[in-house]
């Protein structure tokens, strides 16, 4: 029973290991939407048996990242248009709730926490890490919400941020491909406001800002995707969706 146990329990260690590093990698985009996950060829890779990766794959499938099909390998799921909209909806509305009650309830040891993921996602932009400011990006939004000790608004905003990271990987990548320190120098610029209204309990300015940095996120995801090589990484852009996210 013991051995058992003990196996029970590496198991469940290296399906998390697994599954963190397929996160971060569907995040980062460095697997691409619609991408097939043979379970034989990740046995390989990680050099474990089928059953850790497998239940990385349910993990997977839960983050809503995945599809598990019946008798076929998992899919990465695609980046559909009319998610996005509804993505640029909601994030509106959870993040300046969250980002306002943080504004008012922040004590020191939040301030600092949000300064240092500050700190380290600057370093990525200046090292332009564009696998992983994704990720990075969601800590310091994150760290700067963590004030608010609002459960109910920490797990939904935790959420909704996980739905835009793909899109935050693609932001990141054409950004990439123009005036590095231009582009990214409107995020950065916005992230030490953001801390500035906080470390001065500013809660309309926090509000403020929240509009202010979605509509920059929103422009260049427009922008982008009028490109012609976004290599397929969304669904069929069509220009009535287009207008719906421009109207989210």
């Amino acid at each position: 029973m013991v051995k058992e146990n003990n196996r029970t329990g590496a198991n469940a260690s290296l399906a998390d290991d697994i599954h963190a590093t397929l996160k971060r990698e569907i995040l980062a985009l460095s697997i691409a939407p619609r991408s097939v996950l043979d379970e034989a060829a990740l046995v390989k890779r990680f050099g474990v048996s089928r059953t850790p990766v497998r239940e990385a794959l349910r993990k997977l499938e839960a983050d809503d990242l995945v599809e598990l099909r019946r008798h076929q390998s998992a899919q990465v799921k695609p980046i559909l248009l009319e998610t996005v909209s509804d993505f640029f909806e909601c994030i509106r509305i959870v993040q300046k709730a969250v980002l306002v009650l943080s504004a008012a309830r922040s004590q020191a040891h939040h301030i600092d926490a949000a300064q240092a993921a500050e700190t380290a996602f600057e370093v990525a932009v200046e090292e332009r890490d564009t696998s992983a400011l994704p990720a990075l990006n969601i800590d310091f939004h994150l760290a700067l919400a963590a004030g608010a000790n609002n459960v109910f608004l920490a797990d939904a905003y935790q959420r909704v941020l996980g739905e835009g990271a793909r899109l935050s990987a693609i932001s990141f990548r054409y950004r990439e491909s123009g005036d590095w320190n231009e582009r990214m120098g409107g995020i950065v610029e916005d992230h030490r406001a953001f801390l500035a209204a906080l470390g001065s309990n500013d809660q309309a300015r926090i509000a403020e800002l929240s509009d202010q940095h979605l509509a920059l996120f929103r422009t260049n995801m427009l922008s982008i995707l009028t490109r012609q090589d976004t290599e397929g990484l969304v669904g069929d852009v069509s220009e009535m969706a287009l207008a719906h996210i421009g109207d989210a």
